[in-house]
């Protein structure tokens, strides 16, 4: 059997077992709180903590339409092999005087924007309008679900001769249904 030592816990009264406790003024121990408190509020802040949802918006840009006079043709939205809606551009030809060139976009639903439109309206949409000229841009309903989307006009090719219009556009496309956030 080992002699007791002066350094054993066996040897020591209760009360010396622990380090005494000093008083800590309250004063104190609220700013010291308070200090810890700030602290690990400015290192949550630090990390990302609202990280941004995936996009899903979809976009393209140089797609192009070309129609003859009394034809149209027709660009759908799509990413693989799902498809969001489409757009059509129809020519017309009118005899004069004087003899007209136009061309009309279509969708389940269409309207003039301002360019860079980053929400769709909910309301206001006609099943078609008159091509306007490069700058133009349309925000448009593409289908039924309804997906919202929008086309900026880069180049209109108006041939006379040939009776034909040719448009270069880029475009944005929601793919959630019903979302008419586009960017």
């Amino acid at each position: 059997m080992m002699p007791p030592s002066s350094s054993s816990r066996g040897n020591l009264p209760p009360s010396r077992l622990f380090l005494p406790l000093r008083r800590i003024p309250l004063r104190a121990h609220f700013a010291a709180s308070l200090a810890v408190a700030l602290v690990a509020l400015l290192l949550a802040g630090c990390g990302e903590q609202n990280p941004l949802e995936p996009s899903t918006v979809i976009e393209g840009s140089d797609a192009m339409l070309s129609a003859g006079a009394g034809g149209s043709d027709t660009f759908v939205f799509s990413r693989g092999t799902a498809t969001y809606g489409q757009i059509r551009l129809s020519v017309y030809w009118f005899e004069g005087p004087p003899q007209v060139l136009a061309g009309y976009l279509s969708s389940e639903g269409i309207q003039v924007a301002d360019p860079g439109l980053r929400l769709a309206p909910e309301s206001g949409y006609s099943p078609q309008v008159l091509l306007g000229d490069p700058g133009s841009s349309y925000v448009l309903m593409t289908d039924d679900a309804p997906h919202y989307g929008r086309i900026d006009i880069v180049a209109v090719d108006e041939r006379l001769t040939d009776r034909t219009i040719a448009i270069t556009f880029d475009w944005v496309v929601q793919t959630e249904a019903g979302n008419r956030r586009l960017y």
